[in-house]
């Protein structure tokens, strides 16, 4: 059943923003906004809100087959397994693995992208110039190594050239401790270091030029021109990283958080 119609059809009712009518508002508020406004607090939430998304999506992408990215040798253009350092065709040096690692381009767009988040983020917390005082000072810190008296005077005396911890497991010159850091190491080692984890020997960055006090009381300062080319760096120690954040061992470890040295 339809309603008979008396008359016309009735226009549409159209009413513009301006003219609808507005509360005053409340003075806390709009002070709020001016304050939120002037510190950039919209923008921190959005680059936020996107971070949140790229980094669920770099978890959810670990469930995913990663393709391997091979490189061409430089000098005669033959693939380089990304643990190789030197051409397999023509023994050509193509750099250190884990340089190149660190090189790669998801590499660098995800630092890029964690150095904007905290711009942004220490800008809205008005700390920014906390976090510039400290990218000066990290540019004067050197790569140290604590050891015992008894492995640097074997270093000097003996002329023996220092072997990564894998190394030394390997060839029976050194036995692994009964502590969970020994149990775990090398699961974390090639977690971060795929199929060259037996390559890498680890320093930690120091701005007093003190080490780590665990691994011994003294402290051998590597000199910069001799690593710079082969030393890639993370933000912290990689073990706690690997903890904090929640990475998956068995899964290849999200980009963004180590950088070449030089």
């Amino acid at each position: 059943m339809v309603m008979r119609r008396e008359g016309e059809l009735q226009g549409d009712l159209l009413m513009t923003w301006a003219e609808m009518p507005r509360s005053p508002g409340h003075v806390f508020y709009d002070r709020l906004q001016e304050l939120l406004s002037e510190a950039g607090f919209d923008a921190f939430v959005e680059e936020m809100r996107l971070t949140d998304f790229d980094h669920s999506q770099r978890y959810l992408n670990h469930f995913k087959m990663v393709p391997v990215m091979i490189l061409k040798c430089k000098y005669c253009g033959a693939p380089v397994p990304s643990e190789k350092r030197d051409c397999q065709a023509c023994g050509e040096d193509n750099g250190a693995p884990n340089v190149r690692l660190a090189e790669s381009e998801a590499e660098r767009r995800a630092l890029a992208r964690r150095l904007r988040d905290a711009e942004t983020s220490t800008r809205a917390r008005k700390c920014r110039d906390v976090l510039e005082r400290f990218g000066v000072a990290v540019l004067s810190s050197r790569a140290v190594m604590a050891r015992s008296l008894a492995v640097v005077q074997d270093l000097i005396e003996a002329g023996r050239t220092y072997t990564s911890y894998q190394r030394q497991l390997a060839s029976g010159a050194r036995v692994a401790e009964d502590n969970a850091w020994d149990k775990t190491r090398t699961q974390v080692e090639s977690a971060l270091f795929p199929n060259f984890q037996q390559d890498i020997v680890f320093a930690s960055l120091s701005l007093d030029s003190r080490g780590m006090s665990g691994y011994g009381a003294y402290v051998m300062i590597l000199k910069e021109p001799l690593i710079a080319r082969r030393a890639s760096v993370f933000e912290a120690n990689p073990y706690d990283l690997v903890e904090k954040l929640g990475w998956l061992l068995n899964k290849p470890i999200p980009p963004g958080y180590r950088a070449i040295l030089e």
